[in-house]
C-alpha cells in the first residue's frame, strides 16, 4: 500500500477498517498483518485503530478453530 492509500484508508470510519480487518483475516493472514500494522503505526488521532481491538478480532478468528465443548 503506498502513502496515498495508507492515508485514504486512515481517514475511513472506524467501522471500515474493522471490516477490512476482518475480511483481511478471513481471507489472508498476511494482508491482516499488513493492515494491522498500518492501523497500529498511525496513532489513534491519525486514524489508528487501538492494539486491544486488534486483538479481539485475532481471538474472535481463534476462537473459530476451537471445537465447543458441550457439557
Amino acid at each position: 500500500m503506498n502513502r496515498t492509500e495508507r492515508k485514504w484508508f486512515l481517514r475511513q470510519p472506524k467501522h471500515f477498517k474493522l471490516d477490512c480487518l476482518r475480511s483481511a483475516m478471513a481471507e489472508s493472514l498476511g494482508d491482516f498483518i499488513a493492515l494491522g500494522n498500518i492501523l497500529l503505526d498511525a496513532s489513534i488521532s491519525e486514524g489508528g485503530i487501538s492494539s486491544e481491538e486488534i486483538d479481539q478480532i485475532k481471538i474472535v478468528k481463534l476462537q473459530s478453530f476451537v471445537p465447543k465443548i458441550e457439557i
